[in-house]
């Protein structure tokens, strides 16, 4: 579940404010007045029920609209957790968190694209982005054939990992900025291969050795990827982002970017 956003005292103003609309939809104005005040009674006091506001999460980048609104209704609604009480549920719960995650994903590197200088780390992350869409696609067949709700849950780890991950992307030098996305996303891959590899040795316990083998191959995908990552941090980028520094407080316009031909990251 995702985390609260909306604090105690909020809470509180919410529940009262929406109820003054209440009242004030059954007692005053026009249709459309009574309308818009029903509207906002039922926005406010399910704010304050549940301690979650959806618009809020999406102005602060932790969850797209449509995903806030889920998030508030699988909290009001009666039985919108799902309990879990067998190796069997917590299965289910983790393959709709890595569902979540990848699409988190995927459409955080849509964003990447085009912004990056870096071409070599640019055809990485395009490659990886067809990728994690197919897995995706993958795991809600997956859900679906045990009887699951594909979107059940909301991966908030992720949204943290990605929230981190914006902020480095608004780093004004080149390959300063591109030396921190790339360690950032490493960070967000070792996350993920933790995550499959839990949820292929639940489905290895539960003989489900087919879908074991499919999420353990999703495991080393990422690991594959992270070394790949890597060699290409070690190999240019730590260095090139150095170099940017030292120019910069020298020789000003001769501070050397990521250009076309040369990757970029840190050592991780």
């Amino acid at each position: 579940m995702t985390r609260d956003n909306v604090g105690p005292v909020e809470r509180l103003i919410s529940l009262a404010t929406g109820v003054g609309f209440a009242i004030a939809a059954l007692t005053r104005g026009t249709v459309i007045g009574r309308a818009a005040a029903s509207a906002a009674s039922v926005l406010l006091i399910t704010r304050g029920a549940t301690a979650y506001c959806p618009v809020k999460g999406a102005l602060l980048g932790e969850s797209t609209l449509e995903d806030g609104f889920r998030e508030q209704w699988s909290r009001a609604r009666p039985g919108g957790l799902q309990e879990i009480h067998s190796l069997e549920t917590l299965y289910v719960a983790e393959l709709q968190e890595l569902r979540s995650a990848e699409t988190q994903l995927g459409r955080f590197l849509q964003g990447l694209a085009g912004t990056l200088q870096n071409t070599a780390f640019a055809r990485q992350l395009e490659g990886y982005d067809t990728e994690i869409h197919s897995r995706g696609d993958d795991l809600t067949r997956l859900l679906r054939a045990s009887g699951a709700n594909p979107r059940q849950h909301a991966d908030q780890a992720m949204r943290a990992l990605l929230f981190e991950t914006r902020k480095v992307s608004d780093v004004g030098d080149p390959s300063v900025r591109e030396a921190a996305l790339l360690s950032s996303l490493q960070r967000v891959l070792h996350f993920k291969i933790a995550g499959y590899g839990t949820v292929a040795t639940y489905a290895k316990q539960l003989g489900r050795a087919e879908e074991a083998a499919q999420l353990a191959g999703y495991a080393d995908r990422d690991k594959q990827l992270d070394g790949e990552l890597t060699q290409m941090a070690t190999s240019v980028v730590n260095t090139r982002a150095g170099a940017g520094t030292a120019s910069a407080g020298g020789v000003g316009e001769g501070a050397a970017g990521i250009g076309g031909e040369e990757p970029g990251g840190r050592p991780h």
